[in-house]
């Protein structure tokens, strides 16, 4: 069956968990879904089936009966007190999963040397599984605060399988611009996440929106579609729209299902699988 390319991501349906997050992807017709498997703060752990062998094998198997692709391993942060080597399980699991991606954020490392050296050990380690690994700027972020600022860590690392994770959220709120992101090497971004929002907000709301406050693709002020049109075409989009105060309210499978309707008219022909 020919899907969009469109990953569903997990931050979208914070309230389930692996299993069910496969399944309501393959039912609401994504080519695709990511999975936290690292854990960057207590606020999102990693999925159980990471230590959970049993449940992992029905995460596969439900993996294998959808058909649908896992494309992201969320999330290493190389925040100070950060120890590579405890990246293995996560990088590991993702390896099981057919993962291809692995995004990489820093909040908060005010030691570029140091996050230099965890993203190359990361990136090398990475490396042994066939995995990319993408450096995402966030708007909360004072040590990886912009696009250029990541651009330049990423050209720092000299490492063949990095690049750049482009959420439009966070390009919008650090003052990018879609004319800076047709500017990069199209071989630098490697994932992309969409959401939409309003153009203007106070810095003080900026967490909460991150994490769980954003407006679904087409239903704010984001230059959305010109967003899509400036990514390589071969480029799966992660949908990365979590809407907290609707938990409880609106099943995730209805709200997955909302976010596919309102999204799939924007990607146009691109086709994930």
């Amino acid at each position: 069956m020919d899907r969009p390319a469109l990953s569903l991501e997990p931050l979208t349906l914070p309230d389930v968990g692996a299993l069910e997050l496969i399944d309501i992807a393959d039912q609401t017709g994504f080519a695709a879904t990511s999975l936290i498997l690292n854990s960057p703060s207590f606020t999102m752990p990693a999925d159980p089936i990471v230590a959970d062998l049993e449940l992992r094998k029905a995460a596969l198997d439900r993996l294998t009966q959808a058909g649908i692709d896992i494309l992201n391993i969320e999330c290493f942060n190389l925040c100070a007190d950060a120890d590579p080597e405890s990246f293995h399980a996560g990088l590991a699991c993702g390896f099981e999963f057919g993962a291809r991606a692995a995004s990489t954020i820093v909040w908060e490392n005010g030691d570029r040397s140091d996050v230099l050296a965890k993203l190359t050990r990361l990136c090398d380690m990475a490396q042994d599984f066939g995995i990319r690994i993408n450096l995402e700027f966030m708007a909360p972020s004072k040590s990886m605060s912009s696009l250029d600022v990541a651009l330049d860590l990423v050209r720092d690392s000299r490492r063949k399988n990095i690049g750049l994770m482009i959420d439009i959220l966070h390009l919008m709120r650090t003052g990018g611009t879609i004319d800076r992101l047709r500017e990069i090497d199209p071989e630098l971004i490697g994932g992309a996440q969409l959401c939409d929002g309003r153009l203007r907000i106070s810095e003080g709301d900026m967490l909460a929106e991150a994490g769980g406050n954003r407006l679904v693709p087409g239903q704010g002020q984001f230059p959305v579609r010109e967003f899509i049109d400036a990514l390589p075409q071969e480029l799966i989009i992660g949908v990365e729209a979590p809407q907290i105060s609707l938990v409880g309210k609106v099943t995730p499978l209805q709200r997955a299902r909302l976010l596919m309707l309102a999204v799939q008219p924007l990607v146009g022909a691109r086709i994930g699988a």
